[in-house]
Order: structure tokens, then sequence, then C-alpha cells
């Protein structure tokens, strides 16, 4: 299920904040700033361990210039990760998370 929201969200960019206000709808209202504050854990161990080690094999790209360590920019798919991939996401054009 994760791969398959990942793969459709990252058609036109998205972040760990993004995924966050997804997975816990609850969070969505929050501003950035207050998502930051209640879910620093679980950002930090989406833009780590999730979206830069996807960025290291070549399925996602995340422009890191003039970004400083804490900033994120939204990270897009590649033609490599969806040739390599095969997910049932690839005929959907959005995401429907109950």
């Amino acid at each position: 299920m994760f791969l398959n929201l990942l793969n459709i969200k990252s058609r036109e960019g998205c972040t760990p904040m993004d995924l966050v206000k997804i997975l816990y709808p609850d969070m969505a209202p929050l501003s950035d700033t207050e998502i930051t504050t209640e879910a620093w854990e679980l950002t930090s161990d989406l833009q780590y361990g999730v979206f830069q080690r996807l960025c290291w094999l070549g399925l996602l790209y995340e422009a890191r210039e003039g970004l400083t360590l804490l900033q994120t920019d939204p990270s897009t798919r590649r033609d490599f990760g969806a040739a390599c991939l095969q997910l049932e996401s690839d005929a959907q054009s959005d995401v429907g998370v109950h």
C-alpha cells in the first residue's frame, strides 16, 4: 500500500509532509510547522529512511540545490523507477485512502 501511495503522489512531486497528511488525516488541518513539531520522528523517518534511499537507488529525484539539511523539495518519480517497479497504482490517477 505504501509504495502504491508513493508511486501516485511522486508523479507530481511529494514530500514526507504530504504523505503524513494523507496517512494521518487528523494532522491534515495543521500547519506544516505544527506537523513538524507533532510528527518530527515520523517525517524524519520518511525523509531519511524512505525518500533518500529511493533517491540513492535512482527511483526518485529530489533537487537539493540551495536547500539546507532540514529542508525538503518535492521528490518526483524517475522514469527508471517506473520501469523497475510494476505497481497496481500505475493505472490509478489519484489516491483513495480510507
